[in-house]
């Protein structure tokens, strides 16, 4: 029991923390965290991460395991943070 509500909560911190990071760079005019931005996190962490991976595994033949989603889901999230506070700072 305890095991599977780790796995989901990973499962959903994985899911989430890259959406959130590039809800960041498509729509920075969300201040805070509230319904519409949890929702368009969910959304770009379902779309963007799994077509990352199916990208990843069909050009260039790397296996999916869990060193590879954990990378994958670190190297969109560093990105899009890069992205975001890089646009940040132009607008100053």
């Amino acid at each position: 029991m305890v095991f599977e509500l780790l796995a989901l909560i990973l499962f959903l911190i994985g899911i989430i923390a890259p959406g959130y990071c590039l809800s960041l760079v498509f729509f920075p005019s969300l201040k805070k965290l509230d319904f519409e931005r949890i929702i368009v996190s969910l959304a770009l962490g379902i779309t963007i991460l799994p077509l990352f991976l199916l990208l990843e595994n069909t050009l260039f033949k790397i296996k999916l395991d869990f060193i590879s989603v954990s990378a994958n889901i670190f190297l969109i999230s560093i990105v899009a943070l890069a992205v975001y506070f890089a646009k940040i700072k132009l607008k100053k």
